[in-house]
């Protein structure tokens, strides 16, 4: 176990009057928070001094287009490990989840995007994305399908 302090919590109060508290936190061997404990000013606890940044919680891409070369429309399965180099560096800058933008394009490599997108590692829900943000097209022709969020299969 790790400890990491002087790091700030987002709505750690629901009032503003923790606003700028300061915690330490205990993360275990699987990099998971175990412990949260509220520090005084000034103390002296043992610890990776963070200087009050904040740690936030994961956050969700909701329109995606692409990133490292790759358009998620356009999308073939050579393209796979890049997609996977591009979630991990997505991850690591806490995005947890993607819904990539689908702009138009034809019906087969619509398809093939949607699969390549759920790829991922085989099992690892992490890897499959929140949803897709679904634009142009079938959109022109129907405005209420602009803008729409389509839920992806397998992920809660």
């Amino acid at each position: 176990m790790r400890w990491i302090r002087n790091l700030r919590l987002p709505r750690a109060s629901r009032c503003g009057h923790g606003a700028d508290r300061r915690w330490r936190l205990a993360v275990g061997e699987e990099g998971l928070i175990d412990a949260a404990e509220p520090l005084d000013p000034g103390s002296a606890a043992a610890g990776e001094d963070w200087q009050g940044d904040w740690l936030s919680p994961a956050g969700v891409d909701l329109q995606i287009n692409g990133g490292l070369g790759l358009a998620f429309p356009e999308l073939t399965a050579d393209d796979l490990p890049r997609l996977l180099e591009l979630l991990e560096l997505l991850w690591r800058d806490g995005v947890e989840a993607i819904c990539p933008t689908l702009v138009t394009c034809g019906i087969a490599p619509l398809r093939t995007a949607l699969a390549l997108d759920g790829g991922g590692r085989p099992g690892d829900p992490a890897d499959r994305p929140a949803g897709a943000h679904r634009r142009g097209g079938a959109a022109a022709v129907r405005p209420e399908l602009r803008h729409q969020l389509l839920p992806a299969r397998g992920r809660r």
